[in-house]
């Protein structure tokens, strides 16, 4: 029985060290662990010196450094979840051409601009001369099939085409990054409200400010790619028939030219006339008037010269 209990005690004092010994070396790897993480970015000896004044700096460089790493994976890693995703509903940008042969370039665009309309749609630019009208429309995604049927119907079709691009990996990338700088954004604003050493605020600071300045370029980026998804592009040109020039540009006669020629002759003269009948009716006043001041100091009564006597 002795035996039975000394072997007892034994055993629970030799799993006792060996529970101690282990609890130990997991402290010294996970020291070690945690210096070699921190001596790859975040300065440890300095931060671990000072810790009870820097812990806001220290956990936030913790925190940009688990960040990245998720950034890392997920732009590296093909994961299941996004996958399912791209599966589910891909991001397409669509873009269609069309030619058409019309008798009326005027009609046409009217025809065009109700069109686009009808389909919550707008046309982006457009250009024409004597012979062609061409149209840069967009239309809603979700309408570019149909719309791109019934703009046949405006004329003759010389010829038609469709195209997309695929963008999902593109867009979920965009969309999986911006997540992670925005939970990188709102870690750094509560480290920021809880540093209290200037040089951490300051720290904190900058590195806020560059990840606000990432956040913002990644949102112009996605509302640049979620207007080119949302929104299809057709390219629409119009063409009247060979030898034939849109009604709306007039080439006048020779009688026509001969009849304008006479207008603006007339149209001349009536105005020198004008010009003379303001020059009568405003010239003779003043003139009336230079001749009375002549008259009364250079002519009969000559006060003037009379003055110039005395003088003499």
């Amino acid at each position: 029985m002795k035996k039975i209990n000394l072997l007892k005690k034994s055993l629970i004092i030799s799993s006792t060290l060996a529970l101690a010994l282990g609890f130990a070396s997991c402290q010294k790897n996970s020291g070690l662990a945690n210096y070699n993480y921190q001596e790859e970015g975040i300065n440890s000896k300095a931060m671990l010196a000072s810790a009870p004044k820097k812990m806001a700096a220290r956990a936030m460089m913790a925190d940009n450094a688990v960040a990245e790493s998720i950034e890392y994976e997920s732009n590296s890693s093909s994961g299941a979840g996004d996958q399912q995703s791209i599966n589910t509903e891909r991001k397409l940008i669509k873009n269609g051409n069309i030619s058409l042969e019309v008798q009326d370039l005027s009609t046409g665009e009217q025809f065009i601009e109700e069109w686009a309309k009808g389909y919550n749609g707008y046309i982006e630019n457009s250009s024409s001369n004597e012979n062609n009208a061409w149209f840069t429309v967009k239309v809603p995604a979700k309408s570019f099939e149909e719309a791109m049927q019934t703009v046949g119907d405006l004329g003759i079709v010389k010829s038609r085409g469709i195209s997309s691009q695929d963008v999902s990996e593109q867009y979920y990338d965009l969309e999986t990054r911006l997540s992670t700088k925005k939970v990188m954004r709102d870690n750094l604003k509560r480290y920021l409200a809880q540093a209290t050493n200037l040089t951490d605020i300051l720290k904190i600071e900058r590195e806020l400010n560059n990840v606000l300045s990432e956040i913002e370029s990644m949102e112009g980026r996605m509302r640049r790619l979620s207007n080119q998804i949302d929104y299809a592009t057709i390219s629409v040109n119009l063409s009247l028939p060979g030898g034939k020039t849109s009604p709306v540009i007039h080439k006048p006669t020779f009688g026509e030219n001969l009849t304008e020629f006479f207008a603006q002759t007339g149209a001349f003269f009536a105005a020198c006339l004008k010009i003379l009948a303001y020059a009568i009716v405003c010239g003779i006043p003043v003139i009336a008037f230079l001749a009375l001041l002549f008259w009364l100091l250079f002519g009969k009564i000559g006060l003037v010269k009379k003055l110039f006597k005395k003088l003499k």
